[in-house]
């Protein structure tokens, strides 16, 4: 028994020798393995760097005339804002326009019930056509009078021919009664025909007297009445023009807004907007720029008018070309911006007002630039650089940018006409590496 035991006892021993020895030869089996796998890549990487060229694509450095732009965000607005407002107190009768429909200068919008205006105005005139009628009656007694005038004059004349005819012959018979040729009787007949005429006279000029103050009177009647014609003649315009608010026209040509009164509603003068109509063509578009600009934009704009270019930001709409109008008379401190605006025709009405636009203000043509495509430009911590392709090998140039235009960089200095610059593969060159065009 003890025999069999012993032996068992030896046969596990045997057993887990076997399996120790198993498992350490294929755990330094996969270590092997291991470092095969891990030391093959670096070195096929090694061989890569020494042996291999890096494919990219280049372009060459063009000297260009060049545009001289700056470019900036700008607002839309329109170049006028009417709110549309009644000038007479009533009723909407009707609407003649379309929520946002585009009207003219002249159009009827509105009518206002005229019908309280018809009357009033009937009845001024009505009252400017009695009083010309008084008028009228007033000059035919003031002809009338002047008449009597006439003929009291012209009697007076005629009994002043005969006062001098008895003033003649009283002096006549006074000598004669002197003399005794003629009696007293004689004498104080002629006398007392003498004292006859005189008071006719005396009649006559009191008659002149009173038909002259009914002349005067009625010259001032007259003119009371002229007077309160010309009253009446302005209440019959005052009526005429209040008649005329009735019918609301456009005052200039433009996008009408939301209705803001419906037929049947009551407006009361200068109090409610109707609508509000926006002039859109030309239209203008306020942006702002750095106030280190300003001078520059100013020196250009002594040599002549800018042109600013409008790009909306809707993919089918074109730019659109319009002049620097407005330059701002202070520097808006909070930001160091001063604000700008440009006028566009805008016949097409790509322009809207309210829209955020792109803007870019040209200023001039630069010539003789150097230029390359601004994706061969990359960024370090010493600044901008490139790479170029000298002999078909990979050299790093800082290059100074003064400028992106497009999908064109103005390079201030570093690179010369004529040089190639890598455009695509620049991550994987480095300083010194063999390159190779790709086709």
């Amino acid at each position: 028994m003890q025999n069999k035991l012993h032996q068992a006892s030896a046969f596990q021993s045997k057993t887990r020798f076997v399996f120790t020895a198993a498992f350490v030869l294929v755990l330094l089996g996969l270590l092997w393995f291991s470092h095969q796998l891990l030391s093959k890549p670096n070195a096929e990487a090694g061989n890569s760097h020494v042996e291999k060229a890096v494919p990219v694509t280049v372009d060459t450095v063009e000297q260009a005339s060049v545009p001289i732009e700056i470019k900036a965000i700008g607002n839309t607005e329109a170049l006028s804002n009417v709110a549309i407002k009644s000038q007479v107190d009533g009723q909407i009768l009707q609407v003649h326009f379309k929520e946002g429909q585009y009207v003219h200068t002249g159009d009827l919008l509105f009518t206002i019930d005229p019908t309280p205006f018809q009357v009033a105005l009937q009845q001024s005139q009505a009252t400017v056509n009695k009083d010309k009628a008084q008028l009228q009656q007033l000059e035919s007694t003031m002809l009338r009078d002047q008449a009597q005038v006439k003929q009291a004059q012209a009697n007076l004349l005629k009994d002043k021919a005969q006062l001098n005819l008895a003033k003649a012959q009283e002096k006549r018979y006074a000598d004669l009664l002197k003399k005794e040729f003629v009696s007293h009787e004689q004498y104080d007949e002629i006398n007392a025909s003498l004292q006859a005429s005189l008071a006719t006279i005396s009649e006559d000029q009191a008659a002149i007297e009173n038909v002259e103050a009914l002349v005067q009177s009625d010259e001032s009647a007259i003119r009371s009445q002229e007077a309160t014609i010309r009253g009446d003649e302005d209440l019959v315009t005052a009526n005429h023009i209040k008649l005329s608010y009735c019918y609301i026209h456009s005052p200039l040509t433009g996008a009408a807004g939301p209705y803001q009164v419906h037929p049947g509603d009551m407006v009361k003068s200068n109090d409610t907007s109707l609508v509000s109509i926006n002039q859109i063509a030309p239209i203008n578009v306020s942006f702002a720029v750095p106030e280190q600009d300003l001078d520059r934009i100013k020196a250009f704009q002594s040599m002549g008018k800018l042109k600013v270019i409008a790009q909306p930001n809707t993919p089918s709409a074109s730019p659109e070309s319009g002049q620097l109008t407005f330059i701002n008379n202070a520097i808006d401190p909070g930001t160091g911006t001063i604000q700008l605006k440009g006028t566009f025709e805008n016949k097409t009405h790509h322009l809207w007002p309210g829209q955020f636009v792109n803007v870019m203000i040209h200023l001039a043509n630069e010539d003789n630039a150097i230029v390359i495509p601004s994706q061969a430009i990359e960024t370090g911590q010493k600044g901008d650089y490139v790479f170029v392709d000298n002999a078909g090998v990979g050299e790093l140039r800082p290059i100074v940018v003064d400028r992106i235009f497009s999908d064109k960089a103005v390079i201030k200095s570093g690179l010369k006409p004529g040089e190639q610059v890598v455009t695509d593969g620049q991550l994987l060159v480095s300083p010194g590496i063999k390159l190779t065009l790709k086709k």
